[in-house]
């Protein structure tokens, strides 16, 4: 066998490689399973007198597109950032559902700023 014969095998072997390897990827990962994301919005507390623990259950509620505001239980604790306003409401559709509303957890409180996040269910 040949120097030129053995680079068109080495060629023809890679190029098939390359092929199984992309066919099992897409198959694998990229072609059967639905990629999903959590949406995660940065808040403002205006309620000073609250102590957020992570983890806590809240509520956003729309303002008919004026604002969200976040309640835990009947109280109005917080509002969400305008861009994250505008994200709830192209994700979810909140202006949409009954009661304009969507159910989230505290992900994270910030230590010296009114600021925390919250994880949409």
């Amino acid at each position: 066998m040949g120097v030129g014969q053995k680079k068109k095998l080495a060629k023809r072997y890679t190029e098939q490689m390359d092929a199984a390897r992309t066919e099992e990827i897409e198959h694998t990962t990229l072609g059967t399973k639905d990629i999903e994301s959590k949406l995660v919005l940065d808040c403002e507390l205006t309620d000073d007198s609250v102590r957020l623990k992570v983890g806590t259950k809240v509520r956003l509620l729309d303002l008919k597109g004026v604002r969200v505001e976040v309640f835990i239980g009947g109280r109005q604790i917080g509002v969400v950032s305008a861009v994250g306003s505008a994200t709830l409401r192209e994700r979810y559709g909140i202006t949409a559902r009954k009661g304009r509303s969507v159910g989230a957890v505290v992900d994270h409180v910030a230590e010296f700023t009114d600021s925390f996040a919250v994880l949409v269910d």
